[in-house]
């Protein structure tokens, strides 16, 4: 892992988060645009996927150490990204 590197924050896992909730992960993204603009050519470190994790929302990106590669969701499972150069 990169140490600063800064990784973009989950939202809330209940299907009906509360305000609280959101609020706290509103101001995660907050502190995490601000520092992606304050440091432009910074890294960005995707979450790494793992037995908690889940294909509930299309479009959730993350990395696969198990595979090595990106994998989103897409329809309730974790689709391999294909990059073709």
């Amino acid at each position: 892992m990169v140490s600063n590197t800064p990784i973009i924050p989950f939202p809330p896992s209940s299907s009906e988060p509360t305000n609280k909730q959101l609020s706290s992960w509103a101001s995660a993204v907050t502190v995490f645009l601000r520092t992606l603009v304050n440091q432009p050519n910074q890294a960005v470190q995707l979450p790494y996927l793992n037995s908690d994790s889940r294909a509930s929302d299309d479009g959730i990106l993350m990395f696969d150490p198990a595979s090595g590669h990106v994998v989103v969701s897409a329809s309730g499972e974790w689709k391999k990204l294909e990059f073709v150069p």
